[in-house]
């Protein structure tokens, strides 16, 4: 049998997901199900996608560093994070 692509799971996913949401707020017991079993593990997940987003930011920004060949180049990147950094901090 032929494995579906991952977009194809993604958006099936998705959909039951839709679908299974729909058919808990129609009974008498979905919105207390939600409250005390989906959405503590919807929590725990939203914490794990934060943990893992800084080390990969980090990760990131260390690996384009090391790229970079040319020491001089590093001026460019400051004075171009600065500037940026100070029109920010105006507009806001």
């Amino acid at each position: 049998m032929k494995k579906l692509e991952l977009h194809w799971q993604i958006m099936i996913g998705m959909v039951a997901g839709i679908l299974f949401s729909l058919a808990l707020t129609q009974v008498d017991w979905g919105p207390q199900f939600i409250d005390n079993w989906i959405q503590p593990i919807g929590n725990i997940f939203v914490k794990f996608l934060k943990l893992i987003a800084i080390p990969l930011i980090l990760a990131s920004l260390v690996k384009g560093a090391s790229v970079l060949k040319d020491i001089s180049k590093y001026r460019n990147i400051g004075l171009r994070a600065i500037v940026i950094g100070s029109i920010q901090e105006i507009v806001v």
